[in-house]
């Protein structure tokens, strides 16, 4: 796990409207490139990069995505290799042009390998990236978000079959509605009666549950691992807030699942009496960041 996605997982913990980067880059390359069918998705930072696989169903509109894989952080040497002086970047970087049939593709000729270092620029990055077998990939989106020189974008464009170098990229792309959601994940039982006892029947509910803090259904289990009281937290104590039927307290809650791209269940639990809400992970490759903070 890199640490951007377990940023990502423990953000969302306290806010879980938020989406990740990597989903919104998906989603944005999806819709520029036309992208279909799995991908190979590299992000480069200052010190480190990750690579993730993921996939693009547009056999539907929108169309969908899901990330199968999630990469480490992997070290790398770019800022040594790219480093020189004002005067011999500007010089290296005016070798490079647009290519007239793709703005998003840069040109250049070989015969400027003898200038300002290039060749041995060239080799020192085909060495850096021989390592993850990036060529392997029928389709590769690359993200670069550390270093805009113009010899790195046209080696990184040279790397794959197809490959898609994503600039420029937005801050306001949505996932609502982008998400391709595997079916045991919709299927997964709750403890609740029908029609609400599967996650797929709770999204977009938003249906009042009474939830009695009697210890006979506070023990009883809600998914998983996942008992009602654990998944209600602080509400599971009676307050002033809760109603009360038959002598006894009944948290008044909505229950709001979540599944993200990686395939995490997030589940948001809110009392309408209060409007406070707690969020949980109940199951997903970010549970073994939960285990890690505990």
């Amino acid at each position: 796990m890199n640490r951007v996605f377990r940023k990502y997982v423990e953000e969302k913990l306290v806010d879980s409207g938020i989406s990740s980067d990597v989903e919104k880059f998906l989603i944005e390359a999806a819709d520029r490139f036309h992208l279909s069918g799995d991908v190979s998705i590299l992000i480069i930072y200052e010190e480190t990069l990750n690579i993730y696989r993921g996939s693009v169903n547009s056999s539907v509109s929108p169309s969908r995505i899901a990330i199968h894989e999630i990469g480490e952080d992997v070290a790398h040497g770019l800022n040594e290799i790219l480093s020189c002086d004002e005067i011999t970047k500007l010089r290296r970087d005016s070798l490079f042009a647009i290519d007239d049939d793709n703005a998003d593709k840069l040109i250049y000729d070989s015969y400027f390998d003898q200038y300002y270092g290039l060749e041995q620029i060239k080799e020192s990055l085909e060495k850096e990236f021989s390592a993850l077998n990036l060529a392997d990939s029928d389709k590769l989106l690359v993200i670069n978000r550390a270093y805009p020189d113009p010899v790195l974008q046209y080696f990184l464009q040279s790397l794959g079959g197809d490959t898609y170098i994503l600039r420029g990229y937005r801050e306001d792309v949505l996932t609502s509605g982008r998400i391709e959601i595997s079916s045991p994940l919709e299927s997964k039982d709750v403890g609740l009666p029908y029609p609400m006892n599967r996650i797929g029947r709770l999204i977009g509910n938003g249906q009042a549950i009474f939830v009695p803090l009697h210890p006979a259904t506070l023990t009883s289990k809600f998914s998983g691992d996942y008992t009602w009281e654990k998944l209600l937290g602080r509400f599971s104590e009676p307050d002033e807030s809760d109603a009360e039927i038959s002598g006894v307290h009944c948290r008044v809650i909505t229950l709001h699942p979540d599944i993200d791209s990686y395939g995490n269940l997030f589940m948001t639990v809110r009392s309408v009496m209060t409007n406070e809400h707690i969020t949980h992970l109940i199951s997903g490759p970010g549970l073994k960041i939960e285990r890690m903070r505990h």
